[in-house]
């Protein structure tokens, strides 16, 4: 870049006449601008970007597309996202859909950027089908939580333009808008139609005509120059009053005022370093991370600098850093996240480089125990045969394992690697195992791997959890209310989603049933030469259940939110209860009762309850005795996981012990032909129940 369009960029302001002072100053060949373009971005300097692709369109110059997938983030406005990307050469739809995969797009832009990507693909190559990532990236973008309604505004746009079932019914499930799904996709096509005639139109048309008059906004400012008196003695030395030598010079700088007193935005840029703070840290731009020299930092701001680059997915940057600064203890956290986002990303480059910058080349290399699991598997990926042997070798440590931290790592290790489908499959397999607390977060990652794949959200594993937080009894006591009414709301939801399920199977049936004799009809018609018209009474059930699924779809989401709060309010309760549980001394005394466990291999068998058991069931809570009949008919069918845990008790062989929650014991004999029901009690009775029972 030469001198004169440097200073340009650095004192201009925006405006129509600062955007026609740039077009004589582009190179003349437009390989030339390209290149400049390039050196704009790798810069991270968004004001020349917009300054020069403006100016370039404008002029009627060829820009590429491909500058989006790193420069869409430097759009202040999604107008300008819109009207530059309408007027760019090349593959506008894919670079576009790159760019909200790769860079940490505010939510509106990411949305406007998929909306534009489906209208230019349709409009421009409508005999194409759409960039592949499409609608996987905007079903990510649908579940992003405490979204705005301006942001869902701009979401029911995107969805009314990539006309994607799944995504439709994911959005108008979200959204919280009361209507119906016809009225919502309606709604979002208006929006399109008016963003689109925006974006059709030159982006010079939104440059404002003069310069803004204020001089900052969005944070606090700090002058770029010392308040002077305009009738005091100019600071300058010229012995001329101020108003009569560098005022108005000042007053321009003014408006490049930063946060940082006597610096403009131009200076700073250079040295932003020696002025950073945690505050404006969090505040910066994703580019404008990326452009800071980690070793200029103070070390204290290293940690959540190198955090923070991680988060918003700028790898190269944080790769380098990592590669650059001292590591010590005190970067071991941010090393961890660092592999972790660039695992969720795909990204085993960044991965092999981090791992690179933590054990030098001077060192020996890392013992496999000593690296997570997704990092193995993120070292392999590239390599099918080493990859399936990681994958054994990660596989056969979990299945020996108990440690939950070692199993949520192999969990999210399968769904972060290439091969999504059997992630899931792994990670389903561990949702009974994990800690409680964890298995809501393991399950949304498993519903981002569904919507990355583009199947159905709705994953029958998530009864699995229900099921779980219904097996122990924490939901008695005062401290507990949030925790039952966050298990009746879901129990009602799961009950709505059940009866809607069997409802649209009969409709489903019912439907290819007509269809099947529709088109006998239409057979026969077309053999006298008529054609045959589909009746009304099919229509309105295909209607009905299209309707049905997509009213499933959003009780099924609704669902998984009530999931997700029993979830939290489980974890609450137990960091609450953390001292509650029974002591060791407790636990001793009701081991000494008891014997060796039973054979998991059982055959099929009858329940026998004693007499006055269904009395014993209504005095206990709801959980203790739904739990018990739950587990009795597990037992009674010979589930071999239904006898874990299942011991024989010291004193009499014959009965056998079964928790049922944290403060319950079920009794019961297993005969050749039954299960015998002993007893349900409280297992602080369960020394004096054995006594009565030996006696």
């Amino acid at each position: 870049m030469n001198d004169d369009l440097r200073t340009l960029i650095d004192t201009s302001r925006w405006c129509q006449a600062s955007v026609n002072a740039f077009k004589p100053l582009l190179p003349p060949d437009d390989g030339e601008l390209d290149a400049l373009v390039e050196e704009i971005v790798a810069d991270g300097d968004g004001m020349g970007f917009h300054f020069v692709v403006i100016a370039a369109i404008s002029a009627g110059r060829v820009v590429q597309a491909r500058h989006l997938e790193k420069g869409a983030v430097f759009f202040s406005h999604d107008c300008f996202l819109g009207n530059c990307a309408w007027h760019m050469q090349g593959e506008v739809a894919a670079h576009l859909v790159r760019a909200s995969g790769s860079t940490s797009m505010m939510h509106q832009h990411r949305a406007m950027a998929l909306m534009i990507a489906a209208a230019w693909s349709r409009e421009m190559k409508p005999e194409s089908p759409l960039p592949e990532d499409l609608v996987p990236q905007a079903r990510l973008l649908a579940r992003t939580k405490n979204l705005t309604s301006d942001q869902w505004s701009y979401i029911l746009a995107m969805t009314a333009v990539i006309a994607d079932g799944h995504l439709t019914d994911l959005v108008v499930s979200q959204c919280g808008i009361k209507t119906s799904r016809d009225e919502v996709l309606l709604r979002g096509l208006k929006l399109a139609e008016t963003l689109l005639a925006m974006y059709r139109k030159p982006p010079s048309e939104h440059v404002p005509e003069e310069p803004p008059r204020h001089i900052s906004s969005g944070g606090p400012t700090r002058r770029a120059v010392a308040r002077v008196g305009r009738n005091d003695p100019c600071p300058c030395g010229s012995g001329k009053k101020y108003k009569k030598c560098c005022h108005d010079k000042d007053q321009e700088r003014l408006h490049f005022s930063t946060s940082v007193a006597g610096k403009t935005h131009a200076e700073l840029r250079h040295e932003m370093e020696a002025h950073v703070t945690l505050e404006r840290l969090e505040k910066m731009r994703p580019y404008e991370l990326a452009h800071m020299d980690p070793c200029k930092l103070p070390r204290k701001l290293l940690p959540p600098f190198l955090l923070l680059l991680g988060a918003v997915y700028e790898f190269e940057a944080l790769a380098s850093a990592f590669e650059r600064v001292e590591l010590g203890n005190d970067l071991e956290k941010s090393w961890d996240a660092g592999t972790l986002y660039a695992g969720m990303k795909g990204r085993a480059d960044i991965v092999r480089r981090l791992v690179r910058a933590r054990y030098r080349e001077d060192e020996p290399p890392p013992a496999p125990e000593e690296l997570s699991m997704r990092v193995r598997l993120a070292l392999a990926q590239d390599d099918p045969a080493e990859f399936l042997r990681t994958l054994e070798a990660v596989a056969k440590e979990a299945a020996t394992s108990t440690d939950h931290t070692l199993l949520m790592d192999t969990g999210y290790a399968a769904l972060f690697s290439p091969y999504k489908a059997l992630g899931i499959l792994i990670a389903r397999g561990l949702l009974p195992l994990v800690r409680k607390r964890d298995t809501v977060a393991l399950f949304d990652e498993i519903l981002r791997a569904r919507d990355l794949l583009n199947i159905s959200a709705d994953d029958p594993y998530g009864d699995i959890i229900e099921k779980r937080f219904t097996e122990e009894v924490v939901d008695t006591g005062k401290d507990a209310e949030e925790l039952r009414k966050a298990r009746t709301l879901l129990e009602s939801k799961a009950r709505e989603v059940r009866e809607l399920k069997e409802a649209r199977e009969v409709a489903m049936r019912r439907l290819r049933l007509m269809e099947k004799n529709h088109l006998r009809e239409e057979k026969s018609e077309q053999a006298r030469q008529q054609a045959p018209q589909e009746s009304e009474e099919l229509r309105n059930l295909r209607q009905k259940v299209q309707a049905m699924k997509s009213d499933l779809h959003a009780r099924n989401n609704e669902r998984a939110e009530l999931r997700r709060k029993l979830g939290e309010t489980y974890s609450e309760l137990h960091a609450l209860r953390g001292q509650a549980a029974p002591s060791p001394a407790a636990l001793d005394t009701e081991d000494a009762l008891l014997g060796e466990e039973v054979s998991h291999t059982q055959p099929l068998r009858l329940l026998e309850f004693p007499k006055k058991f269904h009395d014993t069931l209504s005095s206990l809570p709801r959980q203790v005795a739904r739990g018990a009949l739950e587990l009795l008919g597990r037992l009674a069918g010979g589930e071999p996981a239904a006898f874990s845990g299942v011991v024989r008790l010291k004193a009499l062989p014959d009965t056998l012990r079964a928790r049922i929650g944290i403060d319950h014991r079920l009794l019961f004999r297993l005969l050749p032909d039954c299960v015998q029901v002993v007893d349900l009690i409280n297992r602080r009775d369960l020394e004096k129940r054995i006594k009565s029972l030996g006696g």
